[in-house]
């Protein structure tokens, strides 16, 4: 599956608005990794602030974006 995904990163890169893709490759392990990380404050998002509110809609757009770029990567192979 890693395989399959790895030959479309360049069109999931680019529909990943700029985000930065790590692309890690877990060959001793169970699974592999694609991933778009993001420094955040973890004192600033223990509570309900702004700043939880932004990094949990970052991280829904995101997940919801890789999914379904996981879904049609697949599907085309």
């Amino acid at each position: 599956m890693f395989d399959s995904l790895f030959a479309k990163r360049l069109d999931i890169e680019a529909a990943l608005d700029g985000e930065t893709v790590s692309w890690e490759r877990l060959d001793d392990g169970a699974a592999s990794r694609v991933a778009v990380y993001r420094s955040y404050n973890k004192e600033a998002v223990n509570e309900d602030t702004p700043q939880r509110r932004e990094l949990f809609e970052w991280i829904e757009k995101n997940l919801s974006r890789m999914r379904e770029l996981a879904k049609a990567a697949i599907n085309d192979s």
